[in-house]
Protein backbone atom coordinates (compact mmCIF):
# COMPACT_ATOMS: atom_id res chain seq x y z
CA UNK A 1 0.00 0.00 0.00
CA UNK A 2 1.10 3.31 -0.38
CA UNK A 3 0.36 6.30 1.52
CA UNK A 4 0.48 10.21 1.27
CA UNK A 5 3.23 11.41 2.50
CA UNK A 6 5.51 7.94 3.29
CA UNK A 7 5.49 4.64 1.64
CA UNK A 8 7.19 0.81 1.56
CA UNK A 9 7.08 -1.25 -1.28
CA UNK A 10 8.00 -4.67 -1.51
CA UNK A 11 9.51 -6.23 -4.60
CA UNK A 12 10.55 -10.14 -3.47
CA UNK A 13 12.13 -9.57 -0.69
CA UNK A 14 13.54 -5.97 -1.23
CA UNK A 15 12.01 -3.53 1.50
CA UNK A 16 12.31 0.37 0.45
CA UNK A 17 10.73 3.13 2.51
CA UNK A 18 10.02 6.55 0.95
CA UNK A 19 9.46 9.85 2.88
CA UNK A 20 9.40 13.04 0.94
CA UNK A 21 11.14 16.10 2.53
CA UNK A 22 11.10 19.46 1.02
CA UNK A 23 13.88 20.56 2.80
CA UNK A 24 16.34 18.27 1.23
CA UNK A 25 17.43 19.29 -2.39
CA UNK A 26 17.00 15.56 -3.93
CA UNK A 27 16.74 11.70 -3.19
CA UNK A 28 18.83 10.95 -0.38
CA UNK A 29 19.08 7.03 -0.39
CA UNK A 30 20.42 5.31 2.64
CA UNK A 31 21.11 1.88 3.85
CA UNK A 32 22.36 -1.19 2.38
CA UNK A 33 24.35 -1.29 -1.19
CA UNK A 34 23.81 2.42 -1.48
CA UNK A 35 26.50 2.52 -4.08
CA UNK A 36 24.84 -0.22 -6.19
CA UNK A 37 21.72 1.31 -5.92
CA UNK A 38 22.70 5.12 -6.97
CA UNK A 39 24.39 3.40 -9.91
CA UNK A 40 21.65 1.68 -10.83
CA UNK A 41 18.38 3.55 -10.41
CA UNK A 42 18.73 7.34 -8.50
CA UNK A 43 20.17 9.32 -10.92
CA UNK A 44 18.64 7.92 -13.62
CA UNK A 45 15.51 8.17 -12.59
CA UNK A 46 16.63 11.75 -10.76
CA UNK A 47 17.35 13.18 -14.27
CA UNK A 48 14.14 11.32 -15.91
CA UNK A 49 11.58 13.18 -13.25
CA UNK A 50 13.89 16.16 -14.19
CA UNK A 51 13.28 16.10 -17.76
CA UNK A 52 9.52 16.16 -16.98
CA UNK A 53 9.58 19.05 -14.99
CA UNK A 54 9.84 17.13 -11.52
CA UNK A 55 12.17 17.38 -9.15
CA UNK A 56 11.37 14.72 -6.50
CA UNK A 57 12.91 15.03 -2.95
CA UNK A 58 13.20 12.97 0.22
CA UNK A 59 14.91 9.86 1.80
CA UNK A 60 15.18 6.89 0.49
CA UNK A 61 15.87 3.22 2.99
CA UNK A 62 16.14 0.20 0.90
CA UNK A 63 17.05 -3.00 3.15
CA UNK A 64 18.06 -5.53 0.35
CA UNK A 65 17.62 -9.25 0.54
CA UNK A 66 17.59 -9.91 -2.97
CA UNK A 67 21.50 -10.93 -4.02
CA UNK A 68 23.21 -8.32 -5.93
CA UNK A 69 24.41 -9.09 -9.43
CA UNK A 70 22.61 -12.68 -9.41
CA UNK A 71 20.14 -12.39 -12.39
CA UNK A 72 17.33 -12.09 -10.49
CA UNK A 73 16.08 -8.54 -11.81
CA UNK A 74 17.08 -6.91 -7.65
CA UNK A 75 17.85 -3.73 -9.02
CA UNK A 76 15.35 -3.37 -11.58
CA UNK A 77 12.41 -3.97 -8.99
CA UNK A 78 14.09 -1.64 -6.54
CA UNK A 79 13.97 1.03 -10.30
CA UNK A 80 10.31 0.07 -10.72
CA UNK A 81 9.50 0.24 -6.73
CA UNK A 82 11.03 3.71 -7.05
CA UNK A 83 9.21 4.99 -9.99
CA UNK A 84 5.96 3.23 -8.61
CA UNK A 85 6.17 4.91 -4.89
CA UNK A 86 7.19 8.55 -6.22
CA UNK A 87 4.33 8.91 -8.78
CA UNK A 88 2.12 7.50 -5.77
CA UNK A 89 3.51 9.99 -3.54
CA UNK A 90 3.72 13.10 -6.27
CA UNK A 91 -0.44 12.65 -6.85
CA UNK A 92 0.06 10.11 -10.11
CA UNK A 93 1.15 13.08 -12.32
CA UNK A 94 2.60 10.22 -14.58
CA UNK A 95 0.28 7.46 -16.46
CA UNK A 96 1.60 3.70 -16.52
CA UNK A 97 2.50 4.42 -20.05
CA UNK A 98 4.83 7.26 -19.38
CA UNK A 99 6.14 4.75 -16.16
CA UNK A 100 7.07 2.59 -18.79
CA UNK A 101 8.55 4.31 -21.01
CA UNK A 102 10.37 5.80 -18.33
CA UNK A 103 11.16 2.32 -16.99
CA UNK A 104 12.90 0.87 -19.75
CA UNK A 105 15.30 3.95 -20.00
CA UNK A 106 16.42 2.62 -17.31
CA UNK A 107 16.70 -0.86 -17.70
CA UNK A 108 14.67 -3.28 -20.31
CA UNK A 109 13.20 -5.21 -17.53
CA UNK A 110 12.06 -2.37 -15.22
CA UNK A 111 8.58 -2.45 -17.50
CA UNK A 112 8.05 -5.93 -16.29
CA UNK A 113 9.16 -5.20 -12.77
CA UNK A 114 6.21 -2.13 -12.98
CA UNK A 115 3.44 -4.69 -14.53
CA UNK A 116 4.21 -8.36 -12.63
CA UNK A 117 2.33 -11.35 -13.54
CA UNK A 118 3.31 -13.72 -16.34
CA UNK A 119 4.37 -11.79 -19.49
CA UNK A 120 5.32 -12.81 -22.81
CA UNK A 121 8.40 -10.31 -23.01
CA UNK A 122 9.59 -8.77 -26.84
CA UNK A 123 11.94 -6.41 -27.79
CA UNK A 124 14.37 -5.74 -25.46
CA UNK A 125 12.14 -7.14 -22.63
CA UNK A 126 10.14 -3.59 -22.51
CA UNK A 127 7.17 -5.09 -25.09
CA UNK A 128 4.88 -7.18 -23.16
CA UNK A 129 1.90 -9.33 -23.56
CA UNK A 130 0.24 -10.91 -20.55
CA UNK A 131 -0.11 -14.77 -20.50
CA UNK A 132 -1.68 -17.72 -18.35
CA UNK A 133 0.09 -18.31 -15.38
CA UNK A 134 1.62 -21.20 -13.58
CA UNK A 135 -1.09 -23.37 -11.23
CA UNK A 136 0.37 -24.26 -7.86
CA UNK A 137 3.86 -25.68 -7.45
CA UNK A 138 7.14 -25.13 -5.23
CA UNK A 139 10.16 -23.18 -6.69
CA UNK A 140 13.55 -23.80 -5.08
CA UNK A 141 16.31 -20.69 -5.79
CA UNK A 142 19.68 -21.26 -5.36
CA UNK A 143 22.35 -18.33 -5.56
CA UNK A 144 26.04 -19.73 -5.27
CA UNK A 145 28.75 -16.99 -3.97
CA UNK A 146 29.25 -15.76 -7.48
CA UNK A 147 28.83 -12.14 -8.82
CA UNK A 148 28.37 -11.95 -12.63
CA UNK A 149 28.19 -8.58 -14.92
CA UNK A 150 24.68 -9.27 -17.16
CA UNK A 151 26.47 -6.30 -19.64
CA UNK A 152 29.13 -8.81 -19.69
CA UNK A 153 27.00 -11.58 -20.32
CA UNK A 154 25.38 -10.01 -23.32
CA UNK A 155 28.19 -8.74 -24.87
CA UNK A 156 30.04 -12.06 -24.94
CA UNK A 157 26.17 -13.79 -26.03
CA UNK A 158 26.75 -11.43 -29.22
CA UNK A 159 30.35 -13.50 -29.65
CA UNK A 160 29.40 -16.85 -30.30
CA UNK A 161 27.87 -19.42 -32.45
CA UNK A 162 24.07 -20.02 -30.86
CA UNK A 163 23.28 -23.38 -29.95
CA UNK A 164 20.10 -22.72 -27.62
CA UNK A 165 16.49 -21.73 -29.32
CA UNK A 166 13.92 -21.09 -27.26
CA UNK A 167 10.50 -23.19 -28.06
CA UNK A 168 8.72 -20.12 -26.88
CA UNK A 169 5.32 -20.95 -28.35
CA UNK A 170 5.33 -24.88 -27.04
CA UNK A 171 5.57 -22.98 -22.96
CA UNK A 172 3.00 -20.47 -23.60
CA UNK A 173 0.91 -23.74 -25.07
CA UNK A 174 1.94 -25.34 -22.41
CA UNK A 175 0.56 -22.36 -19.72
CA UNK A 176 -2.45 -21.93 -21.54
CA UNK A 177 -3.43 -25.89 -20.41
CA UNK A 178 -1.75 -25.83 -17.14
CA UNK A 179 0.42 -28.48 -18.30
CA UNK A 180 2.87 -28.48 -15.59
CA UNK A 181 5.34 -30.83 -17.18
CA UNK A 182 4.75 -29.25 -20.69
CA UNK A 183 6.55 -26.41 -18.52
CA UNK A 184 9.39 -27.56 -17.24
CA UNK A 185 10.30 -29.53 -20.41
CA UNK A 186 10.35 -26.29 -22.72
CA UNK A 187 11.97 -23.90 -20.06
CA UNK A 188 15.11 -22.30 -21.79
CA UNK A 189 17.58 -19.69 -21.69
CA UNK A 190 20.02 -18.97 -23.85
CA UNK A 191 22.77 -16.95 -21.66
CA UNK A 192 23.74 -20.21 -20.10
CA UNK A 193 26.08 -20.64 -23.36
CA UNK A 194 27.96 -17.94 -22.04
CA UNK A 195 27.64 -18.29 -17.90
CA UNK A 196 27.99 -21.82 -17.61
CA UNK A 197 30.93 -21.82 -19.84
CA UNK A 198 32.24 -19.36 -17.35
CA UNK A 199 31.01 -20.83 -14.67
CA UNK A 200 30.56 -24.86 -14.67
CA UNK A 201 28.97 -24.73 -10.92
CA UNK A 202 25.92 -23.33 -12.32
CA UNK A 203 25.74 -26.26 -14.12
CA UNK A 204 26.38 -28.60 -11.24
CA UNK A 205 23.79 -26.65 -9.44
CA UNK A 206 21.39 -27.89 -12.25
CA UNK A 207 21.83 -31.46 -12.27
CA UNK A 208 22.12 -31.78 -8.59
CA UNK A 209 19.01 -30.07 -8.45
CA UNK A 210 17.25 -32.77 -10.90
CA UNK A 211 18.72 -35.45 -9.46
CA UNK A 212 17.18 -34.68 -5.96
CA UNK A 213 13.62 -33.94 -7.63
CA UNK A 214 13.24 -31.02 -9.43
CA UNK A 215 10.91 -31.89 -12.44
CA UNK A 216 12.54 -28.55 -14.19
CA UNK A 217 15.01 -26.51 -14.11
CA UNK A 218 17.06 -23.01 -15.47
CA UNK A 219 19.11 -20.27 -14.74
CA UNK A 220 17.69 -17.27 -13.92
CA UNK A 221 18.24 -14.22 -15.91
CA UNK A 222 22.01 -13.84 -16.67
CA UNK A 223 22.88 -15.86 -13.67
CA UNK A 224 24.17 -17.06 -11.44
CA UNK A 225 21.08 -18.00 -9.53
CA UNK A 226 19.34 -21.16 -10.52
CA UNK A 227 15.67 -21.98 -9.79
CA UNK A 228 13.96 -25.35 -10.33
CA UNK A 229 10.75 -26.30 -9.72
CA UNK A 230 9.22 -29.33 -7.65
CA UNK A 231 5.63 -30.92 -7.57
CA UNK A 232 7.10 -32.31 -4.27
CA UNK A 233 7.17 -30.10 -1.26
CA UNK A 234 9.13 -32.67 1.15
CA UNK A 235 11.54 -33.00 -2.18
CA UNK A 236 12.45 -29.65 -2.55
CA UNK A 237 12.70 -29.09 1.54
CA UNK A 238 15.02 -32.20 2.06
CA UNK A 239 17.55 -30.79 -0.93
CA UNK A 240 17.40 -27.08 0.53
CA UNK A 241 17.79 -28.44 3.69
CA UNK A 242 20.91 -30.03 2.33
CA UNK A 243 22.18 -26.90 0.87
CA UNK A 244 22.27 -24.93 3.47
CA UNK A 245 23.21 -27.06 6.73
CA UNK A 246 25.25 -29.65 5.20
CA UNK A 247 27.73 -27.94 3.22
CA UNK A 248 27.13 -30.75 0.41
CA UNK A 249 25.59 -29.03 -2.84
CA UNK A 250 29.26 -28.40 -4.23
CA UNK A 251 32.13 -28.76 -2.08
CA UNK A 252 34.29 -25.75 -3.90
CA UNK A 253 32.18 -23.52 -1.83
CA UNK A 254 31.58 -25.30 1.34
CA UNK A 255 32.73 -22.82 3.41
CA UNK A 256 31.08 -19.55 1.16
CA UNK A 257 27.21 -20.63 1.66
CA UNK A 258 24.35 -20.28 -0.91
CA UNK A 259 21.76 -18.57 -0.59
CA UNK A 260 18.43 -20.65 -0.92
CA UNK A 261 14.69 -19.94 -0.67
CA UNK A 262 11.79 -22.27 -1.28
CA UNK A 263 8.75 -20.78 -2.15
CA UNK A 264 5.25 -22.13 -2.46
CA UNK A 265 3.87 -20.30 -5.94
CA UNK A 266 -0.14 -20.78 -5.84
CA UNK A 267 -2.55 -19.84 -8.81
CA UNK A 268 -2.72 -16.02 -8.11
CA UNK A 269 0.79 -15.31 -7.54
CA UNK A 270 1.92 -15.09 -10.69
Amino acid sequence: KFYKNSTSALFGKDVMNFILNNYVKEIIITGCCTDICIMNFAIPLKNLFNELGKKPRGKIFIHKNIPVSAGMAGGSGNGAAVLAALNCLYNTPFSEEELLKMGAKIGADVPYCLIGGTQKAEGIGEILTPVSPMQKHYVLIVTPPISISTPWVYSEYDKIERTIYPNTNALISALENNDYYGICNNLSNVLEEVTIKKHPVIGGIKEKLLRNGANGVLMSGSGPTVFGFFDDYKKAKEYASEVLYSGKALEKFKDDPYKVDLINIMDDCL
